[in-house]
């Protein structure tokens, strides 16, 4: 066998070979004009080999690729290599995403370019299912490349920030419009996992920021690295009207506590805040404060029955007011003692008055000085006065502190009543004699 006949059998089985390889391949001049094809070609296209020769890449992909592919293509003559994402048309006029790759490759120096295509329609079935799935998703979804800048950005995104994506795409975290200080450095805290280690975070985060409108907003954010690249996929809810309502249960429950200790010391005066957004919440803090409200009210009348029960003034017979003082007598109580008989006797237009502090255990100086006015006060009005029931020790504690008497007393009250008596019969039998 001649060394001519040799290459040529060489030659042809590798051009059979090359035909019969189960990717669809072609070889076209620098200009994209297809010049061969294989087998898998013809099957893949759904075309004849006599009717693909020659064809162009305007004749067998959809117009819009048709740019894409000759960029691709001028790459290839120009570095050796390219691919692109093109759709093809069938013969059978039917349409198929395909992954095409172009190798340079030159022969008695002209320049030639195989191509093979890989059909991709399941990928792009997945990628619109997963673009359906992120576009429709109630979570709010972010995904960056690999210099941190947003390439994708959802529906729900857009929601809770009142940004259009238009506004968010292109753009790093720190040139966000919706991005604070503390969204920083909140979402610093993914920096190690997601970005150092590549790995998913350990745990959800709250991340706030601000809305177009001005108010804040606060996300739950989880992050994972995306794909390969140093890209990341940022996921999260929109957890503000939740945290809010933490923080005023949180704040209505201090508020309880403190209402709490106020009411266990006696102090009917505290009130809470009502300006709280949750209905429940600023209802329940109105009821306190009603609540409030009528033990300050309750509490001031017991008071003030108390006060009357503590220091009543009786008119046990006409003209006759009797006010008798039981258990520890403070200046206060004396002032009130003070109040009430003077009030009863011109009420009643009373002409003696008796007070009785036989039931009173002790009596100090400052106590002793508001008797003494009381007792004064009785006579300024016009009326006589009467103290009784000072026992002897009392007696002791009076004179001892150099308390002067100007007015009648009395060992006990009764010998007071009998002197009282005495004192108006007397009064009534002069008047008879004028």
């Amino acid at each position: 066998m001649t060394t001519n006949k040799k290459d040529k059998e060489i030659s042809n089985f590798y051009q059979t070979a090359l035909m019969n390889v189960p990717i669809p391949m072609s070889v076209s001049d620098n200009e994209g004009k297809r010049i061969n094809i294989n087998k898998a070609f013809e099957d893949f296209y759904k075309i004849s080999r006599e009717k693909a020769i020659g064809l162009t890449i305007e004749n067998i992909y959809i117009p819009s690729d048709t740019n894409k592919i000759k960029t691709a293509i001028k790459k290839c003559l120009n570095e050796g290599y390219s691919s692109c994402e093109a759709t093809t048309i069938r013969n059978d006029n039917t349409n198929l995403p395909v992954l095409l790759n172009f190798k340079l490759f030159e022969v008695n120096g002209n320049k030639y370019i195989i191509a093979t295509a890989t059909d991709i329609s399941e990928i792009k079935n997945r990628e619109e299912e997963l673009n359906f799935i992120f576009e429709n998703s109630r979570a709010a979804m972010v995904l960056t490349d690999e210099n941190a800048k947003w390439i994708k950005v959802n529906r729900a995104f857009e929601k809770d920030t009142g940004y259009p994506r238009e506004m968010l795409l292109g753009k790093t975290l720190r040139n966000q419009p919706f991005t604070t200080e503390e969204t920083i450095k909140a979402l610093d805290k993914f920096k190690k996992w997601t970005i150092e280690e590549r790995r998913e975070a350990d745990d959800f985060i709250d991340i706030p920021g601000k809305k177009k409108d001005g108010s804040l907003f606060v996300h739950s954010a989880f992050q994972v690295p995306f794909a390969s690249g140093k890209g990341v996929l940022y996921t999260a809810l929109d957890v503000t009207a939740k945290r809010k309502a933490e923080k005023e249960y949180k704040k209505a429950v201090e508020e309880v506590l403190i209402v709490a200790e106020a009411i266990a010391s006696g102090d009917y005066k505290h009130r809470v805040e009502t300006n709280y957004e949750l209905d429940d919440v600023r209802l329940t803090s109105e009821t306190l404060n009603m609540v409030m409200d009528h033990l300050e009210k309750t509490d001031i009348e017991l008071k003030n029955l108390i006060k009357e029960l503590a220091t009543p003034a009786i008119e046990v017979m006409e003209g006759i007011v009797v006010m008798p003082l039981i258990g520890k007598l403070t200046s206060e109580r004396a002032l009130d003692a003070m109040e009430a008989i003077l009030s009863t006797l011109e009420s009643v237009r009373g002409k003696i008055g008796i007070i009785d502090i036989t039931g009173v255990s002790n009596i100090d100086s400052a106590v002793a000085d508001n008797l003494i006015k009381t007792m004064e006060s009785i006579k300024l009005i016009g009326a006589e006065a009467i103290l009784t029931g000072i026992s002897a020790k009392t007696a002791k504690n009076l004179v001892r502190i150099g308390i002067k008497f100007d007015f009648t007393t009395k060992g006990t009250l009764s010998e007071g009543l009998e002197s009282a008596l005495s004192n108006i019969k007397t009064k009534k039998k002069r008047k008879k004699r004028k």
